[in-house]
C-alpha cells in the first residue's frame, strides 16, 4: 500500500475534525456500511468523534 502525502490531512482542529467525521458517517449510512475502531494511539478519539 502506497501512502501518497498529498493525501495525508492533519486533524489539528476541531472544524476539521467534525467535518471529516460527518461527511464519514454520511456516506456509511448512505451505503449501509458500518465502520469498526480499535484505537490505543488515539485514545478512542477516533471513535468518540463519530
Amino acid at each position: 500500500m502506497n501512502i501518497n502525502s498529498d493525501k495525508i490531512v492533519q486533524l489539528a482542529d476541531t472544524d476539521t475534525i467534525e467535518n471529516l467525521t460527518s461527511a464519514l458517517s454520511q456516506r456509511l449510512i448512505a451505503d449501509q456500511l458500518r465502520l469498526t475502531t480499535a484505537e490505543s494511539c488515539t485514545g478512542g478519539k477516533l471513535a468518540s468523534a463519530l
